[in-house]
């Protein structure tokens, strides 16, 4: 078996703002310049997103969040919940939460962090699994004095 891994595609922020799609240059990089999942510091945001299970997936389901900020000090709190569906199952079931972690800002600014939430739910192949991804800025451990962002999330497997 070998450990896989493939983009998940985020489709859609929260509502109210507090998950936004962020230019990294108006975040204090000058050598980068893409767009880039973002999350509003001290307030509570989402991001939505999707991907088909694929046929080779054989156990072991993660999701794994790159996270950096234009910081050398504090936390950022980040959980995960998922929903796989099969063909025939109701597109509107309710997700899955993992427990959320405390992710530590490296001491060097813009360095990418990456944060594995190993998943519960039962995932088979060919399942499409939606992904919802939290920025818990209002809990008391999220310290971070700047917005989250996100260059990249992944599924992670072991296949056949």
């Amino acid at each position: 078996m070998a450990t896989v891994q493939i983009p998940i595609q985020l489709t859609v922020p929260s509502s109210e703002g507090n998950g936004y799609p962020a230019l990294t240059t108006a975040n204090g990089f000058t050598n980068v310049r893409q767009i880039v999942p973002a999350f509003v510091k001290d307030v509570d945001g989402d991001w939505w997103g999707k991907c088909r299970t694929p046929q080779d997936y054989v156990s072991t389901p993660k999701v794994v969040l790159s996270l950096c900020a234009n910081a050398i000090t504090g936390v950022t709190r980040m959980s995960v919940a998922t929903s796989p569906m099969a063909d025939a199952e109701q597109l509107d079931t309710a997700v899955t939460a993992e427990t959320a972690q405390d992710v530590t800002v490296p001491a060097t600014a813009k360095v990418r962090k990456d944060v594995t939430f190993t998943l519960t739910p039962v995932v088979a192949a060919g399942d499409e699994l939606l992904i919802r991804i939290r920025h818990e800025g209002t809990h008391v451990n999220d310290t971070l004095a700047v917005d989250t962002l996100m260059p990249e999330v992944v599924f992670q497997y072991a296949n056949a």
